[in-house]
């Protein structure tokens, strides 16, 4: 059985993918800490999302497979302050550490790093973006319940601070007394 079997498998548990369709799975690409695909239902398209425990890197760099479920929950939580602006979440299969979301096509919801890359600068949009980031922050700001579900920073270090300050450190031996000493302390 491959990868994408498995996927599907999960999906027909979850009842997104009938028992008899066979729906093709087309990897998305981008994906360094996950396996993202497009699938096309009779309903319309969606975008399934399954984290990896060791990411897709010549490094040995690995991460929690629950924070998934993290990025699910903030989605919902995003979602229900600006709604329309991040995917909704469809399903969640926890035991496979997977979600499945709307798909936005990229035609209709251009890629804004990528466009930023290609020299395309437009001051509306990180405007727009901003307000919506701080609307985010705002409504979760002081909430100690916001603070609980989301106080993943084993997570958040996994992915975003060991891997790069420990390959650093490594190749600067040098550096690596001052890299760890900003290193947080989860």
């Amino acid at each position: 059985m491959t990868h994408e079997d498995d996927i599907l498998t999960s999906l027909r548990s979850l009842g997104i993918v009938p028992a008899s369709a066979c729906p093709s799975l087309v990897r998305l690409p981008g994906g360094v800490s996950s396996d993202v695909y497009r699938i096309d239902l009779a309903s319309g398209p969606v975008c399934v999302k399954q984290v990896l425990a060791k990411l897709n890197v010549s490094a040995d760099w690995h991460a929690p497979v629950e924070r998934v479920h993290s990025e699910a929950a903030w989605f919902r939580f995003a979602g229900k302050i600006v709604p329309g602006n991040v995917p909704t979440v469809l399903a969640e299969d926890r035991a496979s550490h997977l979600f499945v979301m709307n798909y936005f096509d990229p035609v209709t919801h251009p890629c804004w790093k990528t466009q930023l890359r290609d020299g395309i600068v437009d001051p509306s949009v990180a405007a727009q973006i901003g307000e919506i980031i701080a609307r985010i922050h705002c409504t979760g700001a002081g909430s100690n319940a916001v603070q609980d579900e989301f106080a993943v920073y084993d997570h958040f270090t996994a992915l975003r601070i060991d891997p790069y300050l420990l390959t650093t450190a490594k190749a600067h031996s040098d550096r690596a007394g001052r890299i760890f000493s900003i290193r947080p302390i989860s």
